[in-house]
């Protein structure tokens, strides 16, 4: 038997469990309750803690001993095809108006013209009465006109011709100007080379007049690319105008946040409990629509909430986030989470004790603390201890280097090197410590401190 691990098990393991729950309920739609499609998952949820751990041999063996590998296989095989479905389905359910969308298509498909003439209706008349700011409004009336338009409808005419071609252009801009944003980000970091792109998505725009929502989009590019605190300030105010949980708050809290950081940086803001409430309104958001809330989304931003905001502020936010966080080991993730705390607020001395006994969920978020003991024990003259440490820093990171992105490996491996010279230098005026020499640096404000 293969020793492969079946989707359905890394599928499982990411559910909460009222999606346990709603998956059973669909899965009774297609096979009894008494049948071994139910007999599996239901072992499966029995064990859904350490779910990614479980081997298809022990599965076979506890409980189809009678049945062929090849037949457990095709059970696995059958019920992920079922729950992908269910992932589809939900997916679509949880998507603004999308359900809607599919029942107006199907309704024209069918002949049932003024059934879709109703829900048409009945659709634009809930958007254009919506007063808070969503990019699926227009999107929506854009496809829905569309599909009254090239229906068999004996309905069409000029009036709906007339709303297709606006709420088109109207949705064309708003996107546009999304896209706009996001092809100036990108063009800052990769020397330049989307002028073209932006030239031609700028014109396309000129001539379609703003909507709420283009104002907005148009107020992002102004904070974020001619660096306007203004229009900072004024987004950040409107915030509560957006839907929230939708794509566009969440792209709208990004640019703050990276708005803020800028801004910060040139000493335009000098309120820190800004960052933190934008902090916590990302992982509010992504926790309300059932994402996925990782130890290394929050310790990530964990780290910039304590790099912006003040000591109490800091530990504020992770009383307030640390149950809600989707991990195997509370404890650890509360301890890194507290190391982090200590790290930016220069508690050095408490670094390791915290670290000292952490489970560890990616390699990643394992270097990452390791490499926090280094500076743990170099702040605290630990060179002994440091050095067998370091040592075995790089062992793991020369292991796993598949399993770690490239600039991550370097960053961290620069990290170490930084801190065996300085290090030597406690002995030896005469090294020479030049940080130019690396490209990713992981920690580079305490190194630059440092040297």
């Amino acid at each position: 038997m293969s020793s492969k691990k079946p989707k359905l098990l890394h599928t499982l393991a990411k559910l909460e469990e009222s999606e346990h729950k709603s998956l059973k309920k669909y899965l009774l739609r297609y096979t009894g309750k008494d049948s071994d499609n139910m007999l599996l998952m239901s072992y499966l949820y029995k064990h859904r803690k350490k779910i990614t751990e479980l081997r298809l041999k022990d599965i076979q063996d506890k409980q189809f001993p009678k049945m062929s590998t090849k037949a457990v296989q095709n059970l696995f095989s059958r019920i992920n095809l079922w729950t992908e479905e269910w992932l589809s389905i939900n997916e679509m359910q949880n998507e603004k108006y999308a359900s809607d969308i599919f029942l107006l298509k199907a309704y024209n498909r069918k002949g049932l013209y003024n059934l879709a003439d109703q829900l048409y209706n009945k659709l634009q008349n809930e958007i254009q009465s919506n007063n808070l700011i969503c990019p699926h409004k227009s999107k929506t009336l854009a496809e829905i006109a569309h599909i009254q338009y090239y229906s068999s409808s004996p309905n069409r005419g000029v009036d709906l011709m007339k709303q297709l071609s606006n709420n088109h252009r109207l949705h064309h801009k708003e996107q546009s100007l999304i896209y706009l944003i996001e092809l100036q980000n990108v063009n800052s970091k990769f020397e330049n080379s989307l002028y073209h792109e932006i030239e031609l998505l700028e014109a396309s725009i000129i001539t379609t007049q703003d909507s709420e929502l283009s104002y907005l989009l148009k107020l992002c590019k102004k904070q974020f690319i001619d660096q306007d605190v203004d229009a900072f300030y004024e987004l950040n105010s409107k915030l509560d105008t957006i839907e929230k949980e939708t794509e566009l708050y969440i792209l709208m809290l990004t640019y703050l946040r990276i708005g803020f950081v800028k801004f910060w940086t040139d000493n335009y803001i000098e309120d820190r409990s800004i960052y933190s409430e934008i902090a916590d309104k990302i992982l509010d958001t992504l926790n309300n629509r059932n994402d996925y809330l990782s130890p290394l989304i929050f310790h990530n931003i964990l780290s910039s909430v304590a790099s912006y905001s003040n000591y109490e502020l800091t530990k504020n936010f992770i009383d307030k986030w640390i149950d809600k966080i989707n991990a195997k080991d509370k404890r650890s993730v509360r301890q890194i989470a507290e190391a982090i705390h200590c790290f930016y607020f220069e508690e050095y001395d408490k670094i390791n004790s915290l670290l000292s006994n952490v489970s560890y969920e990616t390699v990643e978020q394992k270097t990452r603390g390791l490499a926090l003991q280094s500076i743990g024990y170099y702040m605290t003259q630990e060179y002994d201890i440091l050095h067998d440490h370091n040592i075995n820093l790089r062992k793991i990171i020369n292991r796993n280097t598949s399993k770690m992105r490239k600039g991550y490996y370097e960053s961290v491996l620069n990290l170490i090197k930084v801190i065996d010279l300085l290090s030597k230098r406690k002995y030896d005026p005469e090294v020479v410590i030049d940080l130019t020499e690396y490209s990713s640096l992981f920690y580079k404000s305490w190194c630059l401190k440092n040297v």
